[in-house]
């Protein structure tokens, strides 16, 4: 009788549970908020009930383990970005956040690890420009440099990314002249870019439709 007594309030806990639950929505908007606004340890609570119940959720993960890492919980967040980089290995984003919390650990040797692997494996222009930014880092230049041309040379020259990534290395140490020449082989590919036109300027350069450099890397796309 007491076993069907309990059995009975057990039921009636669970279900009060399940109708006093918050919506999975109202959680998510709560973390958002919070995350939004920096709240870190607010927002990593919201979205860890959420995974609780909704742990397939790969978005909100996401966004815990944005939260963990603003919290400097970066042995949690690298796990989140980790597990997140198997879920979905093509996804930037994830392996950016995975990036940014091994460095914030002061994990370089694993970072490099992973950084290589990408390139190995894959070795798209931001798999490049990400290997050249830690290097930058940890004051290899000349590994950084040949990182950011390789990048450019990867899809023909044709992407301004190597190129701003190359523009901020040379600005990092000082080197204007370098600096300008690398926004001139940005212009080149995106002429009259607002922002490249402006840097370009302040750096002693003249915008115009002639400021853009060809990079030597540069081929033109094969026509269909």
């Amino acid at each position: 009788m007491r076993v069907k007594i309990f059995a009975s309030l057990l039921l009636l806990a669970t279900l009060t549970a399940c109708d006093t639950a918050r919506p999975l929505h109202s959680i998510r908007e709560k973390g958002d908020y919070n995350l939004e606004v920096e709240r870190y340890d607010e927002a990593r609570a919201e979205y860890r009930e959420y995974l609780v119940r909704k742990p397939e959720d790969i978005e909100v993960r996401y966004r815990y383990a944005k939260a963990l890492l603003g919290a400097g919980e970066t042995s949690l967040a690298r796990e989140q970005f980790s597990l997140l980089v198997d879920l979905a290995p093509t996804d930037d984003r994830f392996i950016d956040g995975h990036v940014e919390s091994l460095y914030a650990a002061g994990e370089n040797a694993d970072l490099a690890a992973f950084l290589a692997r990408m390139c190995s494996q894959r070795g798209s222009v931001r798999d490049w420009i990400r290997q050249a930014d830690l290097q930058r880092k940890t004051g290899d230049l000349d590994g950084a440099k040949a990182s950011l041309l390789t990048a450019a040379r990867f899809d023909a020259g044709r992407s301004t990314l190597p190129w701003i990534a190359q523009a901020d290395l040379f600005a990092s140490i000082g080197d204007k002249q370098s600096e300008r020449a690398a926004i001139a082989n940005a212009l080149f590919i995106s002429p009259g870019h607002p922002a490249l036109s402006e840097r370009f300027r302040k750096l002693g350069g003249i915008p115009g439709p002639t400021a853009g450099v060809r990079p030597a890397e540069y081929t033109e796309p094969m026509k269909k």
